[in-house]
């Protein structure tokens, strides 16, 4: 068995460079591409996570009319100059999360809406909600205990006069009093929140 093994390492030695590679190509086909697909995998987790932008301010925009992407583009832009750096990266970043559905009519549609924005309070990045009358009044009965600040918007921003009454609604974490950089990094998001609370309804 071991001559048999030393003959064919001598017997591939002894192939062309090409042939080499088709040798090893037809025998290790499988592990070369699972190979690959691992390592672009773990490539573009690692990318993600490190070019991922952590938003300064994460803002949910909750009303029954729909919300065009150039509404909560047009918030964000307008927001982002009121607010400080959070997470250190030189610039000021706004996530604006328009989510639309009618409440008074659940059906099958609103199932995974709900589910989408139930998941988005329990992340805990959202500190500023603004909602039409009917969600305000759903989200301060439903989830008293996360508000620290509820009053109507009395300085609507140009892109959301149209869907006037609106309310704002500022958020509490338990993470408030987290240590170290991601503590610091909280504060300053509840400072923004603060801010653009005091720019909305003042």
């Amino acid at each position: 068995m071991e001559k048999d093994k030393v003959a064919a390492k001598a017997a591939f030695d002894a192939l062309p460079t090409s042939k080499k590679i088709g040798h090893i190509w037809e025998y290790y086909r499988l592990q070369i591409i699972l190979g690959i697909a691992v390592t672009l995998a773990a490539f573009s987790l690692i990318y993600g996570c490190v070019t991922r932008v952590h938003p300064d301010l994460t803002v949910i925009l909750l009303t029954r009319a729909h919300i065009a992407d150039e509404t909560a583009d047009a918030l964000e832009e307008w927001i982002a100059p009121h607010i400080q750096d959070a997470n250190g990266d030189g610039r000021t970043a706004v996530n604006v999360m328009p989510i639309s559905f009618d409440l008074l009519v659940p059906n099958e549609t609103v199932i995974p809406l709900l589910a989408q924005l139930d998941g988005q309070l329990t992340a805990g990045d959202v500190k500023l909600i603004i909602a039409d009358e009917l969600f305000a009044e759903w989200f301060n009965a439903r989830n008293g205990n996360l508000i620290e600040r509820y009053a109507e918007v009395i300085n609507n921003p140009p892109m959301i006069e149209g869907l006037a009454p609106l309310f704002v609604i500022e958020r509490i974490e338990y993470e408030r009093h987290m240590s170290g950089r991601r503590g610091e990094r909280k504060e300053i998001e509840h400072a923004n929140a603060r801010t653009i609370f005091h720019l909305l309804a003042e």
